[in-house]
């Protein structure tokens, strides 16, 4: 299977003045405890010809959120 995918950080603090999603852009962003970690991986294209995503988060680390998406670019083999 042919799949693409990310890891990024992101969290859910507020711009004081617009009220918007901080996300990426905010300040406190990499400092421990703060935000979580997310994968983003994109799949081949459904029978319909639409796009197919898996978007997972609230990985403590990047390293947990680097080893879920390994997990679902090849699942292990099911255990008999």
């Amino acid at each position: 299977m042919s799949a693409r995918g990310s890891v990024y950080s992101w969290c859910g603090c507020r711009d004081p003045v617009t009220g918007g999603r901080l996300g990426s852009r905010c300040p406190q962003r990499g400092k421990p405890g703060h935000g979580s970690w997310y994968l983003s991986l994109e799949l081949p294209a459904g029978l319909d010809g639409h796009r197919r995503r898996i978007r997972r988060g609230g990985f403590l680390t990047r390293k947990a959120a680097e080893k879920a998406l390994v997990r679902l670019r090849m699942p292990e083999a099911a255990e008999a």
